[in-house]
């Protein structure tokens, strides 16, 4: 059963990452207008969605793979595996990812492309970073891993709600971020 949760966040994550992308992509005509009330809360959340659902789309894919102790055939160790450089990496990692969103937000005339090079930062940096953070756990402590990115799968649907201007995705998207706490 851990597993098929593991797996279901992954695909959470992938929706949340195209999501919030597609979002961008929908209300960049209207960013540059100016006919859009808050851009940059916009490019925030769409940038908050598309990282945060990029680490649970991996790192579930890792915690399945640890618990199944396979993936696509393959044996999988479930010893803890740090990246090389340790902490070092994962916070190289997180600011490569954030990097790109200070000229997302500050160049108010930036180009439909080079807005989707700027959100490819948190979706390809948070996939490794979901990776490296997920790997460095054993197999034994996967199911508390498993609660915390449902935690991450929560607040990238909170960052969704804000995007689509939906309460609903924000009000469950905040209970499902905060119920990682009680669960444990």
């Amino acid at each position: 059963m851990p597993q098929t949760v593991a797996l279901f966040h992954s695909f959470v994550g992938v929706a949340a990452s195209m999501t919030c992308i597609a979002e961008y992509m929908h209300m960049h005509p209207a960013m540059l207008d100016g006919t859009c009330d808050m851009p940059n809360f916009i490019k925030a959340m769409a940038y908050a969605g598309t990282f945060i659902g990029g680490v649970t789309a991996t790192g579930s894919l890792v915690a399945f793979a640890k618990l199944n102790e396979n993936f696509l055939g393959k044996k999988v160790s479930t010893a803890a595996h740090a990246p090389p450089g340790g902490q070092i990496t994962n916070l190289a990692l997180l600011g490569a990812s954030f990097a790109p969103l200070y000229p997302l937000l500050t160049d108010t005339s930036m180009s439909l492309n080079d807005g989707i090079n700027c959100m490819m930062a948190p979706t390809i940096g948070s996939a490794v970073l979901g990776v490296t953070l997920t790997n460095a756990v054993g197999g034994a402590d996967m199911p508390v891993i498993i609660t915390v990115l449902n935690s991450y799968s929560g607040w990238a649907l909170a960052a969704e709600g804000f995007l689509l201007n939906n309460n609903m995705l924000v009000g469950v998207g905040s209970l499902i971020g905060q119920c990682y706490k009680y669960s444990w």
